[in-house]
């Protein structure tokens, strides 16, 4: 995005230019490519949970590639801060009874 939109952060006119000539030297067929990788899911198993000794195991069908690793450390990520305000604690429980 660096290359393509460079000092025009801030003159919408220009990224709009800059844009619509990276796709004219682009040609259609460079946007329109066919998918490519593996239509298999993530594999997810749960066993007996320990909260004070807990692992989680991901099984992956081959070498993760760096999306992978960075979409693995974004739900740890965002798993942790919900642990941190309280959304998996069952003694937190914020409904009143009725």
């Amino acid at each position: 995005m660096r290359a393509i939109l460079g000092d025009s952060i801030g003159n919408p006119e220009l990224m709009k230019q800059r844009i619509q000539e990276r796709v004219r030297a682009k040609g259609r067929e460079g946007f329109n490519r066919p998918k490519t990788g593996s239509v298999a899911a993530f594999k997810v198993s749960f066993r007996d949970f320990n909260p004070l000794n807990a692992f989680i195991w991901f099984e992956l069908f081959g070498e993760p590639t760096d999306r992978d690793v960075d979409l693995l450390g974004g739900v740890i990520q965002a798993w942790y801060v919900m642990g941190r305000l309280g959304a998996f604690n069952s003694s937190n429980l914020q409904v009143g009874l009725v």
